[in-house]
């Protein structure tokens, strides 16, 4: 018999990408709204996992969630939401006894792997509470499981962090995990030491997981207005206990907690001094500092990449980046362990591993990162897709005259309300879920509107999908771009 999973968006088109996604895997039902769920239930439906977005029609997702508890008391529940407040995150994940939430727009893989570890946790469940005094053989494979399902879980935290890591001009938790681990061995770690390093290193980006781009793009070693390390920090705090939920985490969630403390006692959050600060994390904190202050976009080449789409990092540039690392380092000699400064130093002078060393070519940052959706999903053509971004679909709308001739276009976007910016303008009405219009078709948006409709999704009045139209001009005979035409 084949797992069974429920989907619940109040967005058609969500619903259809999901169903799509899954349908060939499990056996799979779907409602817009917690009623229609309900329903389903109690017709016999008893799903192992279910997916729910926030936002559905007649209730929120965390109450239907919270609803099901008693009826299903083995599923696995993973929320889908554009939400980047963690805190709050935390308070439904904690009141609708969901394991996983996963950001909008999401990644294919990422929620793949997410659900597969629910039915995984939700067989595991059933069959304990089947299980008979004398059957040891159950107990023993749980705990045979207990292991390969933490790897798992992190694998999945992971790919989470690094859908975050699109600043940085290298392929960061990889080039981690691969440095401190050669690190280690170099230090003569025991065999657990390097598992952790391993471990730890998969999920030690986690925080970066619904933090403003700017704060995202900070390094806390260099961070001096107050403010600013308050929020940084507030959040790493947040995000730590967060997944602190998943119990078998925390062992690594412990030691990751320390990433940013200093030998001498002078980091944060908690100045932390050497013999307290497990040798995994500082392996893999010299390693992070290190290519955060090479790799990582500068604060300043933000705007360009926003504005373009991409920007460079000559070679010229990440081998004055590594200089300036290294010198920062060796200023600042009292915050590491002095026999793990000199081995890594040592490392980066013979620069045997791939990672370390310095690309001859032009390094490329691309903000237009596919996440979700295939043209199977949506029955659109590959030049379609093409234009399809990390926070939406973009389509070429274009206005023909009577002869035929192309006489304007604009860009039209479907897009989330988180990731709205001001000077775009509205596509079609934003409705509540009732269908009363709370902001009609053409306004251009400013801050002022753009917080409006994240308080009226906070409180689950509207949608949290929308179009918008990013730009709009006359067709002159120098536009030769090919877009998909609707």
């Amino acid at each position: 018999m084949p797992n069974k999973l429920l989907i619940l968006d109040n967005d058609s088109f969500m619903v259809k990408i999901l169903t799509k996604l899954f349908s060939n895997l499990y056996e799979v039902a779907s409602a817009p709204g917690g009623e229609e769920a309900i329903g389903i239930i109690k017709k016999g439906f008893s799903p192992g996992v279910i997916i729910s977005s926030l936002v559905l029609r007649g209730m929120n997702g965390d109450d239907f969630l919270s609803r099901t508890l008693k009826v299903l008391p083995f599923t696995s529940r993973i929320i889908l939401t554009s939400k980047t407040d963690t805190k709050e995150l935390l308070e439904i994940l904690t009141r609708s006894e969901a394991h996983l939430y996963i950001n909008k727009p999401f990644n294919n893989l990422s929620l793949m792997q997410a659900v597969k570890l629910g039915f995984d946790r939700y067989n595991d469940k059933t069959r304990l509470a089947h299980k008979t005094p004398g059957d040891s053989a159950t107990l023993q494979e749980a705990k045979e499981r207990n292991y390969s399902t933490t790897k798992e879980i992190l694998n999945l935290v992971s790919l989470q962090s690094q859908i975050n890591e699109n600043f940085y001009f290298n392929k960061h938790t990889n080039d981690v995990i691969s440095v401190a681990k050669y690190l280690g061995e170099q230090l003569q770690l025991s065999d657990e030491q390097i598992s952790n390093i391993v471990l730890c290193s998969m999920i030690h980006n986690h925080y970066l997981v619904g933090l403003p781009d700017a704060l995202k793009l900070a390094n806390p070693a260099t961070m001096f207005a107050p403010e600013e390390v308050a929020a940084f920090f507030d959040h790493f705090k947040i995000s730590l206990n967060n997944l602190k939920r998943v119990g078998i985490l925390s062992k690594y969630l412990e030691m990751v907690a320390l990433i940013f403390e200093h030998n001498d006692g002078s980091g944060m959050p908690f100045s932390a001094t050497g013999p307290s600060i497990p040798k995994e994390i500082q392996v893999i904190a010299i390693v992070n500092m290190y290519f955060d202050m090479v790799y990582k976009l500068p604060l300043g080449k933000l705007h360009e990449l926003k504005v373009t789409g991409k920007t460079i990092q000559s070679p010229a540039e990440t081998v004055k980046r590594h200089k300036d690392a290294v010198t920062l380092m060796y200023k600042h000699i009292k915050w590491f362990d002095h026999d793990l400064l000199y081995k890594f130093n040592d490392m980066l002078k013979k620069r045997e591993l791939k990672a370390l060393r310095f690309n001859t070519k032009k390094l490329s940052l691309d903000y237009n990162v596919k996440l979700w959706g295939t043209p199977d999903f949506i029955g659109e053509s590959k030049e379609e897709f093409q234009y399809k971004i990390n926070h939406g679909r973009r389509t070429k709308v274009v206005q023909l005259n009577s002869n035929g001739e192309e006489i304007s276009t604009h860009i039209r976007l479907f897009t989330y309300i988180n990731l709205l910016e001001s000077g775009q303008k509205l596509a079609r009405d934003v409705k509540t879920l009732q269908g009363s219009v709370v902001m009609t078709k053409g306004t251009v948006l400013d801050q002022e509107h753009i917080s409006k409709m994240a308080r009226l999704l906070q409180e689950r009045k509207i949608q949290e999908t929308l179009d918008v139209i990013i730009e709009e001009k006359p067709v002159g005979k120098e536009d030769k771009e090919s877009f998909p035409k609707n």
